[in-house]
C-alpha cells in the first residue's frame, strides 16, 4: 500500500517538473512577444518623429493603422491569440513614455550577444533540451523490479529506485546542460 503511495506522489513530482516547464516556456514567449511589440512601437516612433503630421498619441491609440501587431505577427510567427491587446499598451505608455525604452538592437553587446537572441534561443531549445533531459534521467532510474516481493512497505531500497529519488545525485557528466553565454 505505502509503495504505490509512493509511485503516486513520485508521478505527481514529475509532473510538477514536467509543469512548471512548460508554464516557464509560456511565460518566455509572453516576455518576447512584449519586447517584439515594445520595440516595434519604438521603431515606428522613431521612424516617424520627424514627420509633422505624426502624432505620438495617435501610435499609442491605433497601432493597428501602423502595422504593429501585424508585424510583431508576421516576423516572430507569433499568433494573434499570442498578442496582447492595444490598451494594455496605452496604459503602459501612459505610465513609462516611449521615449525611456531602448531598442532591442541598442542591448545587443558584442561578448554577451543579444538577449532577445538567448530568450529565442531559450525557447527553442533549452527548455525543450531541458524536458528531454528529464525524460532520459526519469527513465534510466526507472527499473522493472520496482514491486517489493513480499512486503506491504516500501523499503529504503525500492524507495531509492523510483525515477526521482536520484535525481539530486548526479555526478559532474550528468549535471543538466546550462547556457555557455554570459550576461
Amino acid at each position: 500500500m505505502a509503495f504505490w503511495l509512493l509511485n503516486d506522489i513520485n508521478d505527481v513530482i514529475e509532473n510538477q517538473l514536467h509543469n512548471k516547464i512548460a508554464t516557464l516556456r509560456q511565460h518566455a514567449i509572453k516576455v518576447r512577444t512584449h519586447a517584439l511589440l515594445v520595440d516595434r512601437y519604438l521603431y515606428m516612433w522613431n521612424k516617424n518623429k520627424e514627420n509633422e503630421k505624426f502624432q505620438l498619441q495617435e501610435l499609442i491609440d491605433k497601432p493597428e493603422k501602423f502595422h504593429i501587431h501585424k508585424y510583431v505577427q508576421h516576423h516572430a510567427n507569433v499568433s494573434k491569440y499570442d498578442l496582447p491587446e492595444a490598451s494594455k499598451y496605452r496604459d503602459l505608455f501612459e505610465e513609462h513614455p516611449l521615449s525611456t525604452f531602448r531598442s532591442l538592437e541598442s542591448l545587443c553587446s558584442l561578448f554577451a550577444g543579444c538577449p532577445i537572441e538567448i530568450l529565442e534561443n531559450t525557447i527553442r531549445n533549452e527548455l525543450p533540451n531541458l524536458i528531454n533531459t528529464l525524460d532520459i534521467k526519469i527513465k534510466e532510474h526507472q527499473t522493472p523490479d520496482l514491486q517489493p516481493e513480499n512486503s506491504s512497505v516500501a523499503t529504503n531500497e525500492t524507495a531509492s529506485k523510483l525515477p526521482l529519488a536520484n535525481l539530486t545525485k548526479t555526478t559532474e557528466k550528468e549535471k543538466l546542460p546550462t547556457s555557455t553565454q554570459s550576461t
